[in-house]
């Protein structure tokens, strides 16, 4: 293939030892944006956000950083 990676794929090899601030999980319908601290799973309906151990977060803050720069990411994909 001719051309480089980044046309379509984001962000790292998995298999390198750079840190990540957060990474996006995705099927069909539904997304996750995993942090190293928690996981923010967007459903077609709604969210929830989990904590490191996959335990849903009472009272969560939304991460808008993180999922700013992952709604930013996706959108080179789905146009």
């Amino acid at each position: 293939c001719a051309n480089p990676p980044t046309d379509y794929a984001s962000g790292h090899g998995l298999f390198t030892d750079r840190q990540w601030d957060w990474l996006i999980a995705t099927d069909y319908t539904d997304y996750a944006v995993v942090e190293p601290a928690q996981v923010t799973v967007v459903l077609a309906g709604g969210y929830e956000i989990r904590d490191e151990n996959y335990r849903l977060v009472r009272h969560p803050t939304l991460p808008q950083e993180s999922l700013r720069a992952a709604l930013r990411e996706m959108s080179r994909f789905y146009r």
